[in-house]
Formats: C-alpha cells, sequence, structure tokens
C-alpha cells in the first residue's frame, strides 16, 4: 500500500472513531438531555425553514427532527466505510457487501446503550439508522459500477493489433 493510501486510511478511521464517538456518546445522554439537545437542532432548522420559506410553510416536528438525525449519523458513517474500503483497495462487488454488517452492529450497539442511560431502545431507530448507512454505500456502489462500466467501454474501444 503507498504513503497516500496509507494516510488516507489513517485519516478515514480517524474519522469513523469521531463519528462513533459522537453516535454513541447521544445514545448515552440521558432522555431530557437528549430531548434539550435535540430541541436546539430543531429550534434552529425550523427556524432557517421559516426564514427561507416563510413561516410554518414546511411542517417540520421534533420527532421528524430526531429521526432525521439518526438518519444523517449514518449516511455520513456509510459515506466513511466505503471510503475506508476503497481507500485500502477493497472496492468490489463483495466489498460492498462485507461493508454492510459494519452499519447494522453500530446501530444495534447504539440502541443497546440507550439501555444503559434509562432510555427506551426502539427496533425503527435501528432501522432507519441502517437505511441512512445502506443509502450511502449504495450511492457508493452506484458510482462503482458507472465507473467499472465506462473504464470496460474505454478498454473496448482500443485497438487490440495497437503496437
Amino acid at each position: 500500500m503507498s504513503k497516500k493510501r496509507k494516510i488516507a486510511v489513517a485519516v478515514i478511521a480517524v474519522f469513523i472513531v469521531l463519528t462513533l464517538a459522537f453516535i454513541w456518546g447521544n445514545s448515552m445522554m440521558t432522555a431530557a438531555r437528549s430531548s434539550e439537545s435535540s430541541g436546539a437542532v430543531y429550534g434552529a432548522l425550523k427556524e432557517a425553514l421559516d426564514a427561507v420559506f416563510g413561516k410554518d410553510v414546511v411542517p417540520l416536528t421534533h420527532n421528524f427532527t430526531r429521526k432525521l438525525a439518526h438518519f444523517s449519523e449514518f449516511a455520513l458513517l456509510g459515506v466513511e466505510f466505503s471510503l475506508l474500503f476503497i481507500a485500502i483497495g477493497k472496492e468490489s462487488y463483495k466489498g460492498y457487501i462485507h461493508v454492510l454488517p459494519y452499519g447494522l452492529f453500530v446501530a444495534a450497539v447504539d440502541e443497546g446503550l440507550q439501555c444503559i442511560s434509562d432510555r427506551g431502545p426502539a427496533l425503527t431507530d435501528v432501522l432507519i439508522d441502517f437505511c441512512g448507512y445502506i443509502t450511502a454505500v449504495a450511492v457508493f456502489f452506484v458510482i462503482f459500477l458507472i465507473r467499472r462500466r465506462i473504464k470496460r467501454k474505454k478498454s473496448a474501444e482500443i485497438p487490440k493489433n495497437r503496437v
């Protein structure tokens, strides 16, 4: 592995660790602290949407904001794991299948940690988390397929008799 790849792997790994710390740290908050934190995000998002589209034009709820946060955190994690597999040279059909269990594992641990903080874990949150993760991985997979098709098309256009 080249020096550039090693640096890329290290940087991506640091981002994954930071994202995991953020996700799992939020899960260990008390219910009151979590609600306060997401309430602040909801308030800022609501204010921004009202400023852009007009007051109450975009129907936004606190619960939807929380679920959107779950989806977004895990979409970021899906991006990071996809980039990690690309950086270590494991980008392939199988590579994208192998990256999927990581997201499910993190989502399950995330909800399990909520038991420690006396919050109720929810299977729907695991599904929302995993959907965010899968969405990001799927986008990278589609890009991989497009790049692969273009590469094959270009190699087919090069004359074989060329010396």
